[in-house]
């Protein structure tokens, strides 16, 4: 585990030292994936370390959130909008979007930041120096990712569940995050072909919905940011029916996909 969480650091800094010379937003994009992948390793490792480390990391992503949401908003406005709107677009956004990318900048230059990295290398080198005493004892890792795995996709069936009895923004979303759980947690897999691969790649699919959907909800919020409009009110049209039509996209997908249907036995069990 140390050495994906060694190539995982490297793609984070080498982000964060881009971020700094000059933004981008698929560098940003980058960032965030690089440290989800690092919150879902350390999820596993159990030590109050590592849940300190987790949270630390987490509350970083948390800084980086504004600048993803206006950027795919600025993305999404340049498919859907003339020249002459998204000109009007991009003047009203305009104070909003530099804000939150300040905020990325402004983060990766604080001592905090700093401080989290010196302390990031000292936990990377123990965790090696600890996992170097175990090459060879495939056992037990093999069965705990099993079980990691197991338990992330029973996190994300009751989501689900709740998800399509709820049918809410808060409800899916969490679904979202557990489908996402699942996908990093089965990548992990000593050895991710077969099954594994399979769970995979039906996340993926099932994100690129979810991610879609969660796009359009994000953005409704930030238009009423932007006050009342001609602009604003056909963006709200056409985004309330995208949203609409990812939410029947996604609850056709879960349909059609035993990945997250309940065990046999369990069903048995409850019927019992």
């Amino acid at each position: 585990m140390h050495k994906d969480l060694r190539r995982l650091t490297r793609e984070i800094r080498q982000a964060a030292r881009d971020l700094r010379h000059g933004y981008e937003p698929a560098r940003l994009y980058e960032f965030r994936v690089a440290i989800r992948r690092v919150r879902s390793m350390l999820k596993h490792r159990g030590s109050k370390r590592a849940r300190r480390l987790r949270r630390t990391w987490g509350g970083f992503a948390a800084v980086t959130n504004r600048a993803r949401d206006w950027d795919v908003f600025v993305a999404a406005a340049e498919q859907l909008l003339g020249p002459a709107a998204l000109e009007e677009f991009k003047r009203a956004v305009a104070a909003p979007l530099q804000s939150s990318h300040d905020a990325v900048n402004g983060m990766l230059e604080s001592a905090r930041w700093r401080a989290h990295q010196k302390e990031w290398k000292r936990f990377l080198k123990r965790a090696s120096k600890h996992e170097g005493k175990h090459d060879g004892k495939q056992h037990g890792p093999v069965a705990t990712q099993a079980a990691a795995l197991e338990a992330a996709q029973a996190r994300a069936r009751e989501a689900l569940a709740t998800a399509l009895q709820q049918d809410d923004d808060t409800a899916w979303h969490k679904f979202r995050i557990a489908v996402k759980e699942v996908r990093y947690t089965a990548e992990r897999e000593p050895q991710p072909a077969g099954a594994t691969g399979a769970i995979v790649d039906s996340c993926k699919a099932l994100q690129s919905l979810l991610g879609g959907w969660h796009d359009c909800v994000v953005q409704l919020q930030l238009l009423e940011q932007l006050g009342h409009s001609t602009l604003a009110e056909g963006l709200r049209a056409t985004l309330a029916e995208r949203r609409h039509q990812r939410l029947t996209e996604i609850r056709a997908t879960v349909a059609g996909t035993s990945l997250f249907s309940r065990p046999r036995s369990d069903r048995q069990s409850s019927a019992a």
